[in-house]
């Protein structure tokens, strides 16, 4: 049975090819019936609107990501952009894996895992002689290709990797310069040539044109090049050839001036009393808080790491955690130079992650915003241990004496039961990242700008963390699908484009917000109430909250389900009398898809925004009376919501306004 298997195999001379392949074409398939079919929550739509057209997002402003995003939506001629954008980090994880898969043998390689070649006592010709041996043994071959196949499946259905191949977003091209890091490191220790450290490096530049948080792998790599120490590395010609390939890339950064003088439609500019400040300065900005902060490791930062730590029990199946386990085990006996730098190179990034990206800040139990960040840099060596531990298992078989037919039906029954990993992954994270229906965030502000008549002011402003989601998915809409360009957004952030002569003030962002809110929404409609019609005046002014629940807000604000126009307090009657029925926008709002469902995904912004727009329901079925349907819309929100979140405050209070009884003015004498 043996010389069957052998015989079978010996047809397949590019098996690691093969299975690569597979690889990518198992993972994408996956991927691609998972994806976001539209714009999806976090940062998607911004980058969905950008990249299009080539515009500058926020700080860092992702160069790489944007030239690769606009190029891919060119090859991809076909489909809605947001999906193309979307697709895109889909074609980039699964690449990811089939770098992993090659990352992967080599590493299993130089390990030396078979038990022909892991005695100290040999001499390194005997340990080399030795491996290449076992290596070339056709059983073995595929064995160690199978570890490779499994591993990098596993991989890439673990939850977090999944979740980001499924939307717009630049963390899929981190996690593939975080895989191709380690190839190189693995293939420059396989064999000593300084080609793949000329790579290494050109990548490390290129990194920081995508995310410039890549740089907590470095201080790991710098540790892995000492462990393994050669004197090439100190000639004067890679030094120098290095830093020119590091620096480089780094020359992608003039995207941000040469594009600025385009003024992109899309162009996040902040903003300061001293006018605009380009987005090159930003990322200065950006990267010097996060590095300063990359060493203050505190009491706080421990607190997150644990926290963030114990998330990767949420990540794998426990069979993988077992077997990682084991691996760092065997790992241990096999190569201990190779197990002591895998720890101190967890160690010094997982410090890096958590000092750097947390600024600073106590730990306040919100960590959401920062695991992608961070699980990465443990699913991807956990992976790795995953593979080792593999190669353990099968290495441990192997030294029973059993004769050949029973060896390999031993093997095939282990290779079965392997081969169920990751589709356990696949059955236990399906739900959890299927996106394919997603179609909440589009739904939502499609209606929002159907809700508004013609050439009207939105002020959009929220302190949740849907505000964003909102102004992105917005932009989208106007920039790319070109829908209800008429409409006007005004907001306080870096990517609207307030009108000339619209002021907030030097001191705008020292206020509360409360009252940066209010100011706002004053300046706002006397903008326009002093502007001629012909520079927009007496334009109809609506707000994505109501204006009432505001502390000493001279205004009122009537709903149409899902935004509210604004009135003056003196010009318009109280919130239930005749006269504020008579002006109550003309507008029947439609719940989105997915929010009346229970299957929609259940991450905190996902679940924030969805109850957001129920309390919007709710208080709408109130002012129309419709007690009872109001309070089943509430309970629904409330169930949805996160704890303690913006929008369950302002339901109460202006549920508890609409309750009151009309108050009539009192008559001037």
């Amino acid at each position: 049975m043996l010389k069957n298997i052998k015989s079978i195999f010996s047809c397949f001379p590019h098996l690691d090819r093969l299975l690569a392949v597979i690889v990518f074409c198992v993972s994408f398939t996956v991927y691609l019936m998972t994806l976001a079919p539209a714009i999806y929550i976090e940062d998607a739509a911004e980058f969905s609107a950008a990249v299009p057209i080539l515009g500058i997002a926020h700080p860092s402003g992702f160069p790489l990501y944007m030239l690769l995003g606009k190029l891919f939506t060119i090859l991809v001629p076909f489909g809605e952009m947001a999906w193309r954008v979307n697709l895109f980090s889909a074609a980039t994880t699964s690449f990811a894996l089939v770098v992993f898969y090659y990352a992967v043998k080599s590493m299993l390689t130089i390990a030396r895992v078979s038990r022909f070649s892991h005695e100290d006592c040999l001499s390194e010709r005997k340990r080399a002689s030795s491996a290449e041996e076992n290596w070339s043994n056709p059983s073995k071959s595929v064995i160690i290709s199978f570890i490779c196949f499994v591993s990098s499946l596993t991989l890439g259905f673990s939850q977090m990797i999944w979740h980001e191949a499924t939307y717009a977003e630049v963390y899929p091209l981190y996690i593939l310069f975080a895989i191709s890091f380690i190839w190189c490191l693995a293939k420059w220790r396989e064999t000593k040539d300084l080609r793949f450290v000329y790579i290494l490096v050109f990548l490390m530049g290129l990194s920081l044109a995508n995310h410039l948080s890549i740089i907590v792998y470095f201080p790991g790599i710098a540790f892995f090049l000492l462990l393994f120490w050669s004197r090439k590395i100190l000639e004067f010609k890679l030094i120098a050839l290095s830093i020119f390939l590091f620096i480089l890339p780094l020359s992608l950064y003039l995207y941000f001036p040469i594009r600025a003088a385009a003024n992109p439609e899309f162009y996040f500019k902040l903003i300061n009393s001293g006018g605009a400040v380009q987005t090159a300065e930003s990322v200065q900005s950006f990267a010097s808080a996060s590095l300063n902060n990359s060493a203050n490791i505190t009491q706080n930062s421990l607190a997150y790491l644990a926290n963030i730590s114990s998330d990767i029990f949420d990540e794998f199946p426990l069979i993988v955690l077992i077997i990682s386990a084991a691996g760092l085990f065997f790992l241990f006996f096999r190569d201990k130079k190779l197990w002591f730098g895998i720890l101190i190179f967890l160690g010094l990034g997982s410090f890096g992650v958590v000092g750097g990206l947390t600024h600073g800040q106590p730990y306040n139990g919100i960590v959401w915003w920062f695991l992608r960040y961070f699980l990465p840099y443990l699913l991807i060596p956990m992976a790795i241990l995953f593979a080792f531990g593999l190669s353990g298992i099968f290495d441990f078989l192997s030294r029973f004496k059993f004769s050949k037919s029973i060896m390999a039906i031993v093997m095939v029954i282990i290779m079965v039961i392997v081969s169920s990993i990751p589709i356990q992954s696949l059955a236990k994270f399906w739900k959890i990242n299927n996106k394919s229906r997603y179609w909440m965030a589009y739904d939502y502000n499609t209606q929002i700008l159907d809700s508004l008549p013609r050439n009207a002011v939105l002020i959009a402003n929220n302190h949740d963390m849907n505000n964003d989601i909102e102004l992105f998915s917005l932009a989208y809409l106007q920039i790319i699908d070109k829908y209800r360009t008429d409409v006007t957004v005004i907001s306080d952030t870096p990517m609207t484009r307030r009108p000339e002569g619209l002021k907030l003030g030097i001191d705008y962002f020292s206020l509360s917000k409360f009252e940066q809110r209010l100011r706002l929404i004053d300046r706002s409609f006397k903008f326009y109430a002093e502007s001629p019609p012909e520079a927009g005046g007496g334009r109809k002014i609506f707000t994505t909250f109501p204006a009432d629940t505001l502390p000493n807000s001279p205004y009122k604000s009537l709903s149409n389900g899902i935004v509210y126009q604004l009135y003056e307090k003196d010009k318009i009657g109280p919130l239930r009398s005749r006269e504020s029925e008579a002006s109550r926008p003309d507008f029947q709002p439609v719940l989105p898809r997915n929010v009346g469902a229970d299957d929609f995904p259940r991450d905190d912004l996902t679940r924030n925004l969805a109850a957001k727009i129920l309390y919007h329901r709710a208080l709408f079925e109130m002012e129309n009376n419709q007690s009872e349907k109001a309070q089943q819309t509430f309970l629904r929100a409330l169930e949805i919501d996160l704890p303690m979140s913006e929008y369950y405050g302002t339901y109460l209070k202006r549920r508890t306004m609409l309750t009151l009884p009309p108050q009539t003015p009192p008559r001037a004498k």
